[in-house]
């Protein structure tokens, strides 16, 4: 049987089709548009722009999906959505116009999601799973097949450049004020482990951007699976510099994420920093997979 999942972030709205057929989940189709909702998003307001776009976006994805007989298709929001203030205006805007109004997830239910999608498909033993997304950062600390913690934080690669970038680089006292935002909410955690968690699992567009410039940019195999920190050490480093033909480079990886893939990758580092992690290893699949997992198939009893 096919199943459609559109996820509505800060950054992209994705469709995701899957077969899925005596336990297996095979993927399809993935589709995606680069919209940029919090960048609609005014005082904590989304303004009637974004809301178009919002609406057209899921409109066509969910006629797509429609067009192809799917019988199963869901639409859910993230931080892209759950953090504006007029969030019953926009869900309204959306149904009138789309025919469907996306449910809106809690911080710690993505990253809860996230945890389930992602380990479906990738086995680790022991590791912090890292969610950037536009409007939001997802940690959860697992250990054998089990979530042990899990936060959310309302700090994402798009909303820290909207908020302290005024060109396409931070300068250095934009970084620094990015920092600081980062380190300010990180303080709220209260179950960092005394010992080093070796192991990242990123997820998300930032975590496979990462992936993509240390294969682009850095020149690392395609067969690495597991990448150095250090990788990432090396990418800021760079971008710091300012060096226009290493900008051409990162501009070519990842063309889509130039306005924002500076605080993306200075979020993670300091993922990296505050638990003393040493690889990341990037999954394919994340909160989408895991939204079909549990709240499709498992109250279809079909896993």
């Amino acid at each position: 049987m096919l199943y459609a999942v559109i996820d509505v972030g800060s950054n992209s709205v994705r469709l995701s089709v899957y077969q899925c057929e005596n336990g297996n989940i095979q993927p399809l189709i993935d589709k995606k548009d680069t919209v940029g909702l919090a960048g609609y998003v005014e005082n904590g307001i989304m303004v009637e722009e974004g809301m178009k776009k919002a609406a057209e976006t899921i409109g066509n994805f969910y006629t797509i999906a429609r067009n192809f007989n799917i019988p199963s298709i869901s639409v859910f929001a993230t931080a892209s959505l759950r953090n504006v203030a007029n969030q019953e205006e926009v869900l309204r805007y959306i149904r009138e116009y789309a025919g469907v109004a996306p449910e809106i997830i809690t911080g710690e239910e993505e990253a809860r999601l996230d945890f389930i999608g992602s380990t479906h498909f990738l086995k680790m033993e022991r590791g912090i799973l890292v969610d950037i997304g536009g409007g939001s950062t997802e940690l959860v600390l697992f250990e054998q097949g089990s979530i042990l913690h899990l936060s959310s934080f309302p700090i994402g690669s798009l909303n820290l450049y909207q908020n302290h970038v005024s060109g396409v680089f931070p300068d250095k006292e934009e970084r620094l004020a990015i920092k600081k935002h980062i380190r300010r909410e990180f303080e709220k955690l209260c179950w960092c482990p005394e010992n080093d968690v070796a192991l990242i699992c990123g997820v998300g567009g930032t975590a496979r951007a990462f992936r993509k410039l240390c294969r682009e940019v850095l020149d690392v195999p395609a067969e690495v699976e597991y990448l150095d920190t250090e990788y990432l050490s090396q990418l800021n480093r760079m971008l710091r510099k300012g060096d226009l033909t290493v900008r051409r480079r990162f501009y070519k990886a990842v063309p889509e994420r130039m306005l924002n893939i500076q605080p993306g990758l200075m979020l993670l580092a300091e993922v990296v920093k505050m638990f003393g992690s040493k690889q990341v290893v990037v999954s394919k699949y994340g909160v989408r997979e895991g939204y079909l997992i549990d709240k499709v198939l498992g109250k279809q009893d079909m896993l």
